[in-house]
């Protein structure tokens, strides 16, 4: 059967293709992307994640506010989340404050679709190793070792976070305060 085809964006600038086979009066979904809210690069903003089970699909990481909680609460997710505390490093030693002074940690994020803009560390040749690597970085955000590649560490703002059943741990730095 001959088939004619459609591929066109949607008002919602969703790419979709669809196939018509000349015997049907329809035209089928074939594929389209992106398949939901969760694949759109950047739709929860520097340190959001995105849970497409959930509603709404955007939240913040522990640790971290939304940077505008009138754009969040409309479901404009796209400025993102701000630390609710600074890092040691990012401190005034001269005021320190709520930390008293004690080391920033790790929270472990379980199955998380590792985000874009890493650096890979050679040196760290180790879980541990990666963590030590990325605390004595004051820029280091999080880290992740992967077996089969090594450390990875972001001293961007993470962005396009998801949460995926087959991907890897990733931890985030927070500040000791934000660890309890």
């Amino acid at each position: 059967m001959l088939k004619r085809l459609r591929l066109f964006i949607s008002s919602k600038g969703v790419l979709k293709f669809m196939p018509k086979e000349k015997a049907k009066d329809y035209w089928e979904t074939g594929w389209e992307e992106p398949r939901n809210g969760c694949d759109v690069y950047g739709v929860r903003g520097p340190f959001g994640i995105c849970r497409i089970s959930e509603s709404p699909i955007c939240e913040c990481l522990d640790g971290f506010a939304p940077e505008s909680y009138v754009e969040w609460s409309r479901g404009n997710w796209s400025e993102g989340c701000v630390r609710r505390t600074k890092l040691l490093c990012e401190k005034n030693f001269s005021n320190l404050d709520t930390n008293g002074g004690k080391n920033n940690g790790f929270r472990n994020i379980e199955r998380m679709k590792l985000t874009d803009f890493y650096e890979y560390v050679e040196p760290a040749k180790s879980e541990d190793r990666c963590h030590r690597w990325c605390l004595n970085s004051c820029s280091c955000q999080a880290s992740a070792y992967v077996n089969s590649i090594g450390c990875l560490v972001w001293s961007e703002r993470l962005i396009d976070m998801e949460c995926s059943s087959d991907e890897a741990a990733l931890f985030l730095r927070l500040a000791h305060s934000e660890l309890g």
